[in-house]
């Protein structure tokens, strides 16, 4: 399906006006699919998800079911601001607590050798609640609203700061309240209100799937909202959010031909595709649900794992291209390398879905999740000391320094280092570049570091990725594959991530949000990740520097490939 780019129309826009960037919605494309059969039933992405404004969203939740929240949270990750999530098997032996040193945002830990990663990353949902929803002279009751998250979530809580990413789900209560069945906002049935956390920006899940928009990848709409919550003595404002398109509820009806195919959600040792490791319970399913068929997963599995990758590689990508959409598979590769997002597919196995269009029979691949995009590694905040704001509050920082060691139970800490494209050593798996500080654990040699895990992004060579993420390595290792990378890279380099382009929007929405998130009408303290309000200023100039030196490294890769 068509669909005009986000950045490519904002950026004619304000040449002929203001020459200042508005970052379009193609909600007036989306809203003319096709595959919407029912007028009343079209999401109205104008109001939901406008170009350019800030919209208000009040949530009013009753002190009990409000209460129930806060309870539910304190038995999966201990007090609200505790700093610590007590509770047996979290980490180390039974009963004992995490070393307190920041650990949701510094430990992406991969999920061997336990099933399903160690616990204090093992934890369900938080459980739901009805709230009312009020939005434009609109209102909604009966509506189920719970907390959502894992690394931000325990952040977030840990360190008692009240703004949490939050999930809206229209009509979670349709048994109990029969006339809420098929209750939607505006034609959304699902809300992410993602809380920004560490990103003293408060624009990185807005601008990230606007980026990958623009390249030419399926993405989420996004919008600024002031979110306000009463929960017994009257509203509250929680801070500024943005909204996020869930991928199951609209993005696979709108943007895809025929939106009836099978939606996967992968995460696990599964979703790596490495050799050996497939797990279909890794790849929940999102669409079909009842529909026990896991056939097209086990067919890319197959077909990436075929001996005739190396014995006929002609035939190979023949048999590649005809299950995965692999051009856009190399743009989203592109494109995520220039962002920075190491928090999927290459660092960690999580954060994407996999999209089988029926009217085609191949996957698409769709990012998800960008609050740590625009950064090196694992972090703590986005804005203040050091690039990017590493290290700007106690805690474990944004990379170790220089030879740093810790322990940790039943884990191994030394300073083996990195070199500018990779490890030194393989099997002491690293943890971060910038520090050289590597971490191994008993049973999982090879699974962290950059282009392995557990926070690090990978190069644009991608030299410092190993077969555990075959759909890079395998690719990456084909000449075709590679050098339509290379002509993909130097595409994506040169217009949607430009800097000229990007700063002017960077500057944009400074402008636009900085009254809600500083000043008198600003977050407040104990809902904001600001330490302080030059925080705000220093991250956007940490974004412009960020942006300008990812621009500059790639284009430099571009020519070294041309030169050879």
């Amino acid at each position: 399906m068509t669909r005009i780019c986000f950045l490519t129309k904002i950026f004619a826009l304000i040449l002929v006006s203001t020459c200042i960037f508005f970052i379009q919605s193609s909600s007036a494309d989306r809203n003319e699919s096709s595959y919407l059969l029912a007028s009343d039933s079209n999401p109205d992405y104008d109001t939901v998800f406008p170009d350019d404004e800030i919209r208000e969203i009040y949530i009013t939740i009753s002190p009990e079911s409000w209460t129930e929240m806060q309870e539910d949270m304190k038995t999966k990750y201990g007090e609200f601001g505790g700093g610590s999530m007590p509770g047996p098997g979290r980490m180390g032996a039974p009963g004992e607590n995490m070393p307190d040193f920041n650990r949701p945002a510094g430990m992406n830990l991969a999920k061997p050798p336990y099933e399903n990663g160690p616990v204090f990353l093992n934890q369900e949902d938080p459980v739901y609640v009805p709230a009312t929803i009020s939005f434009q002279n609109e209102t909604w009751n009966h509506v189920g609203i719970r907390y959502k998250g894992v690394n931000s979530l325990m952040t977030a809580w840990s360190e008692g700061i009240g703004k949490i990413s939050l999930k809206v789900d229209m009509d979670h209560y349709e048994d109990e309240f029969p006339d809420t069945k098929n209750q939607k906002f505006f034609g959304f049935k699902e809300l992410n209100l993602q809380s920004g956390m560490s990103d003293a920006s408060v624009i990185r899940e807005k601008l990230a799937p606007e980026i990958f928009h623009d390249a030419g990848v399926i993405a989420p709409e996004t919008a600024f909202y002031k979110v306000f919550i009463d929960k017994g003595d009257g509203f509250e404002y929680f801070g500024l959010y943005t909204l996020v398109e869930s991928i199951d509820d609209t993005v696979i009806k709108t943007q895809f031909s025929n939106g009836t195919g099978n939606l996967y959600k992968p995460e696990g040792e599964g979703a790596t595709f490495a050799s050996g490791k497939l797990n279909l319970s890794h790849f929940e399913k999102k669409t079909n649900e009842d529909e026990e068929d896991y056939s097209d997963i086990e067919q890319l599995y197959r077909t990436l794992h075929s001996e005739t990758r190396t014995e006929n590689p002609e035939l190979w990508r023949s048999e590649l291209e005809s299950i995965l959409d692999v051009s856009e598979f190399l743009t989203w590769l592109a494109t995520n390398t220039l962002i920075k997002n190491w928090d999927t597919y290459g660092g960690n196995a999580r954060n994407y879905y996999l999209y089988n269009n029926p009217d085609t029979g191949t996957f698409s691949w769709i990012p998800w999740d960008n609050n740590y995009a625009f950064m090196d590694g694992m972090g703590k905040t986005f804005g203040g000391d050091g690039p990017l704001g590493m290290n700007k509050t106690p805690g474990f920082g944004f990379a170790p320094p220089e030879g740093m060691n810790m322990s940790m139970p039943e884990m191994q800490v030394s300073g083996q280092g990195w070199g500018p494209d990779g490890m030194n050593n393989p099997n002491q798996s690293g943890f971060m570049p910038p520090g050289g500080m590597n971490i191994t654990m008993p049973g999982m040699d090879g699974q962290f570091g950059p282009g392995m895990g557990m926070g690090g992004s990978v190069s644009f060579s991608m030299e410092n990725v190993t077969d555990r993420w075959p759909l890079i390595r395998y690719l990456m290792d084909d000449p075709e594959y590679h050098a339509q990378y290379v002509q993909i890279l130097k595409r994506v380099a040169e217009s949607s991530f430009h800097p000229e382009k990007l700063e002017m929007i960077c500057d944009h929405y400074h402008d636009t949000i900085a009254s809600s998130v500083i000043g008198s009408d600003g977050e407040r303290e104990g809902y904001s990740y600001l330490t302080n309000e030059s925080d705000f200023d220093a991250a956007f100039e940490d974004l412009r520097a960020h942006i300008r030196s990812q621009y500059e490294k790639a284009m430099e890769y571009v020519k070294s490939q041309s030169d050879t």
